[in-house]
């Protein structure tokens, strides 16, 4: 009778070991997936630069997977400088050709000084990246991915072409009014975009 009365008490203690085991164990959620606009993110993580009025170039990047968190910060705003030189060379792109476009309206002996404007922009786009900043940052409370914001003032673009020196005033200046006009029309383009 006393190894029955063993047995069951040694039954009992597992059962109840194996019952409290169970009980203490949290469940995980379940679902998974939230999309990011319902955690709480600022627009310019979904929207980048259309999330902004001011007359700035901005450019998002982001990074996950990186237990470091120091790192993981460092790549987000890496990848931000790099989508912000993307977006800025496509505008002193434009901006070359509209200037090129009206350099030599009508005169076909300014080839050389358009090519000469060239390569002026690309160092005043390198001073300018130069100067980028890192104006904010978010990171995903669901799968920690760290996001960045880079941006450059179209002012901080006008000083440093202003302190070139190596183009002629006017030339700076024409340059200046196509920067002016070309923010303007992607201004009435991202509007139209956005039905205001």
């Amino acid at each position: 009778m006393k190894t029955i009365s063993r047995w069951n008490l040694v039954l009992m203690v597992v059962l109840a070991a194996f019952l409290s085991a169970c009980s203490s164990t949290p469940e995980k959620p379940t679902g998974g997936f939230v999309p990011i606009q319902d955690l709480g993110a600022p627009d310019w993580v979904l929207k980048g630069q259309g999330a902004f009025d001011d007359r700035a170039f901005y450019g998002v990047g982001s990074a996950v997977g990186i237990r470091n968190t120091s790192l993981l910060r460092t790549a987000s705003e890496n990848r931000a400088r790099a989508a912000l030189a993307d977006v800025f060379e496509t505008y002193v792109k434009k901006l070359y050709k509209d200037y090129q476009e009206s350099a030599t309206t009508g005169d076909m002996s300014a080839t050389s000084e358009t090519q000469y404007v060239e390569q002026a922009l690309k160092n005043i786009t390198n001073m300018s990246l130069r100067g980028s900043t890192i104006v904010d940052h978010w990171q995903n409370p669901n799968n920690g991915e760290m996001f960045s914001l880079a941006k450059i003032d179209l002012e901080h673009f006008e000083k440093n072409l202003s302190q070139y020196n190596d183009l002629s005033k006017q030339i700076r200046d024409q340059i200046k009014e196509q920067a002016e006009k070309s923010f303007d029309e992607l201004d009435a383009e991202i509007d139209k975009m956005e039905g205001r």
